[in-house]
């Protein structure tokens, strides 16, 4: 956990530096738990520290579609400009992180691969859940439907038939997002934060940011 922090650190402080506004830092979370993978993971208490940093820095925590809208229309962002968001969406966002950042009133996005919620994974959040976490103002975003490495092509697979694949899986996933949170996802994280200019045009085709 330390050498997680002491990385945040730095990061925030290159971005204090800048004196630019045509950039932001986005951190990224998986698990926010004493009892998860440490690879994936930040403890409670780790990630309160990186939040009252924030806080106690001066830095701007915003939407990270806001971000996203304001580099592809050329707007400035303010210095020290920061994005909060959490992949796959374990229930230790909701039980963990939410509080923290709810005192705080800051947005946060959360990046779901669907397959997971609905075959009801355990440690996955439940849609009942992500509607709690979006009804709440929190943005979730579309981490494809089963959180495969989309840039694989499959045995005996052609260019074609591989984006034909992953088109339908996050568009699948999208559709999801849709039907039970009645919202209409505009960003995709990519699993493990693979991508190629193929997925991107791809990405692009379907009207969706791509997170890396």
């Amino acid at each position: 956990m330390k050498v997680f922090s002491t990385l945040l650190s730095a990061l925030l402080l290159w971005i204090s530096s800048a004196q630019s506004a045509d950039h932001a830092v986005i951190l990224l979370y998986h698990h926010v738990s004493n009892d998860t993978p440490p690879s994936t993971s930040v403890t409670p208490e780790t990630f309160r520290q990186h939040i009252e940093y924030l806080s106690e820095n001066g830095y701007h925590v915003v939407r990270l579609s806001h971000i996203l809208d304001s580099l592809g229309e050329k707007k400035e962002l303010p210095d020290k400009t920061v994005a909060i968001t959490f992949d796959d969406a374990y229930t230790s966002v909701l039980d963990n992180a939410f509080p923290i950042l709810e005192k705080k009133q800051w947005p946060f996005t959360v990046f779901v691969n669907t397959e997971a919620i609905d075959r009801g994974y355990q440690n996955y959040l439940s849609w009942a859940d992500l509607r709690k976490l979006a009804s709440a103002g929190v943005d979730i975003g579309n981490h494809s439907h089963g959180h495969d490495h989309l840039v694989r092509q499959e045995e005996n697979e052609t260019p074609e038939q591989w984006a034909k694949r992953v088109k339908e899986d996050i568009s699948f996933a999208s559709r999801r997002l849709q039907e039970e949170l009645g919202l209409e996802a505009t960003m995709l994280a990519y699993p493990y934060g693979e991508y190629t200019p193929e997925l991107k045009k791809i990405t692009a085709q379907l009207g969706l940011y791509g997170i890396a």
